[in-house]
């Protein structure tokens, strides 16, 4: 990069305020013993009251190092909100390596690191401390699946406690009677540890209206399948009187191409599945004693919320008047005395590596949109458009986005997991507690990767972080104003190029804007010939305080892949050149080390700059605080709290 050629000391200045100032005041002969650069820093140190920080580099940003462990692509983007906002950074790296990205200061003091590798998004939530670098690890190799672990003893034992219950004979309620769509409906009774866990899911989850990330439950998740499994239900609590199908599918790790969907059974209208009923529980002596019923025998219970023990009305007038109730309720009842919960199985049949999620599907609600969105995002729909019907999943991004996007909620155990789905495809209660079903907690569970369209092309964000480079001429009686000359620039990260608008100029000395890239030092053009005058004697948009000359875009520059803000917003700088003389010819720039008195200020956003002859510090008055400490968090918001009528604003 370019050097100066003023003969100006890049060494920090080692004589205290009150020595130097006291050297210039004692004679002509010992002034002249000092370059202006000299001169000017004292006069700076004078007008900030003491020393700066030496960990000042005048600029607003921080840079997040990030160490990416990969053997994939990844795409990073780095912005102020956790899914959608602002953008500040990006990159595109193809194998583990370390990069560096800008942030701003004053923006809040969180940024977010969203992630796509292999189509999988993650976010990494990243706190900024004070520091000028940030540390990050973003390991995709260790966070890939282990190797798979059999589950021969848990399938034997789940076949072991298979029990198959004969036909009811009860023909007036038989329209409560289906079959399974797969027709592989079986018993399954809780283990001993996972009853308690059942029981504890109860008093501590999926309670009715209560939504489930008020809870702080996971609703967004996919499971990693070590070959087939079962799922179990366990209970219910819907309001709904049509017909729903309960299904799952699967896909391999980062791609939705082979999705497979497999239909399980209706879960609403039917109380008995192949026979059986939907779940079955008994209680102890202490409970029967209690309610007047039979210690340790099956009871059936159903899904339906208003088929409770004192309920005479029924979502479905056949559920009236038999020995069977809402499993919520029953649970909710007996508690701690309930001796043993079995539910009907299903055998998912999965290949092993692959990802698997659940859905709830309305048959007689046709959703074309929900389709629409499917072929938007890459994904295979189940069926065609015409007969496409409304599903929910535990993917959040493969929900109709209307009033919360999450359908789904899994409670993790150590011995069973517990899944609950939501009927309602849009509204609803959130509570996810419609079917309840339980998973082995031996599978893995991952966040699916699905990415929103909108948000892996960067260029279709219309929210990008500009900056501003506010130069000061600190040679030549400089007023510390920082207006001599006023660029904005705006890294475009898809392209590669980075545009610059040049917007002020408040000195009369001829100004040189270089860039200093990849194809060598370009000369960009002389700062007031670029906004429109010939003549460096006018001082443009620093006198007003609303701009009267046009801002001026000139040419995009490259603008490569491993560029920062932070680290490469030095690339541009000015060169001033007085008169004819050889000497006579200065380089203004942002620091190359920290500490230094500045030349140049690197601020986050649109910023307004001070009016002629309004020093820096009276027209922030933060900014000396600043100055002094680089590390208070409290002051990294100078630049957006400026003194009434001493900038420029547009």
């Amino acid at each position: 990069m370019k050097k100066r050629k003023c003969p100006i000391s890049n060494s920090r200045v080692l004589v205290s305020l009150l020595i130097l100032s006291s050297i210039l005041l004692a004679s002509c002969s010992s002034e002249e013993a000092f370059t202006e650069y000299e001169r000017t820093t004292a006069s700076f140190y004078d007008n900030v009251g003491g020393n700066i920080s030496p960990a000042q580099w005048w600029k607003t940003s921080v840079t997040v190092k990030v160490d990416i462990k990969t053997e994939q692509p990844v795409q990073i983007w780095v912005m102020s909100g956790d899914d959608k906002g602002t953008l500040y950074d990006y990159r595109l790296v193809n194998s583990s390596s370390a990069i560096s990205m800008s942030v701003p200061q004053g923006k809040g003091m969180t940024v977010y690191l969203v992630s796509v590798c292999n189509r999988k998004k993650t976010v990494t939530p990243v706190t900024l401390s004070g520091k000028s670098e940030e540390f990050v690890v973003l390991d995709f190799i260790s966070n890939t699946p282990s190797q798979a672990r059999t589950f021969e003893d848990l399938i034997s034992m789940q076949k072991s406690n298979r029990v198959l219950i004969p036909m009811k004979a009860e023909p007036d309620r038989s329209s409560l009677w289906g079959s399974s769509i797969a027709g592989n409906a079986h018993y399954l009774e809780l283990s001993g540890e996972q009853l308690n866990e059942a029981i504890s899911l109860f008093n501590t989850y999926y309670h009715e209206y209560v939504p489930a990330k008020q809870m702080g439950l996971n609703c967004d998740y996919e499971l990693e399948a070590r070959g087939n499994f079962e799922i179990t239900w366990l209970a219910g609590n819907c309001l709904s009187s049509t017909p729903h199908t309960l299904g799952y599918y699967y896909h391999s790790p980062g791609t939705y191409d082979d999705i497979t969907y497999v239909d399980l059974s209706e879960t609403e209208i039917y109380d008995y599945i192949d026979g059986l009923a939907k779940v079955q529980y008994k209680v102890d002596e202490v409970a029967a004693n209690q309610y007047g019923i039979e210690a340790n025998k099956w009871y059936d219970a159903n899904f339906d919320m208003n088929d409770g023990f004192n309920s005479t009305k029924p979502n479905l007038p056949a559920r009236a008047g038999d020995d069977a109730y809402n499993s919520l309720d029953a649970f909710m009842r007996y508690g701690r005395h309930i001796s043993g919960i079995r539910g009907i199985s299903f055998d998912i049949k999965v290949p092993v590596g692959k990802r698997v999620g659940f859905y709830v599907r309305s048959e007689n609600i046709p959703l074309p949109e929900q389709y629409d969105r499917f072929a938007k995002l890459g994904i295979k729909p189940y069926t065609n458009r015409e007969n496409y019907k409304a599903m929910n999943f535990s993917c959040e991004q493969m929900n109709v986005k209307m009033n919360g996007t999450y359908r789904s909620t899994i409670v993790e155990y150590d011995h069973i997991y517990w899944l609950g789905m939501e009927n309602d495809f849009t509204g609803g209660d959130l509570d996810c507690n419609d079917v309840i079903f339980g998973v082995s907690s031996e599978l893995d569970v991952y966040k699916p990767g699905i990415v929103e369209p909108d948000l892996a092309p960067f260029g279709e964000y219309d929210d990008k972080m500009p900056w501003t480079i506010a130069y000061e001429d600190v040679n030549r009686k400089a007023d510390f104003d920082f207006n001599d000359a006023v660029i904005k620039i705006m890294p475009d990260y898809e392209t590669e190029k980075c545009c610059v608008t040049v917007m002020a100029a408040g000195s009369d000395a001829r100004m040189y804007l270089h860039y200093d890239g990849p194809d060598g030092d370009q000369n960009l053009g002389e700062i007031h010939e670029l906004l429109g005058y010939k003549d460096n004697n006018n001082i443009i948009n620093t006198r007003e305080a609303v701009p009267s000359t046009s801002f001026v875009e000139i040419d995009c520059v490259p603008w490569p892949s491993g560029y920062t803000v932070a680290d490469d917003a030095k690339r541009f700088y000015i060169e001033i050149q007085r008169g004819s003389c050889n000497d006579c010819t200065d380089v203004i720039t942002l620091p190359n080390e920290p500490g230094l008195m500045p030349e140049a200020l690197l601020v986050a956003g649109e910023w307004k700059w001070p009016l002629e002859g309004t020093s820096i510090h009276n027209a922030y008055p933060q900014f000396i605080n600043w100055a002094h400490d680089a590390t208070r968090t409290t002051y990294w918001n100078w630049y957006a709290e400026p003194t009434n009528d001493t900038c420029v604003s547009y």
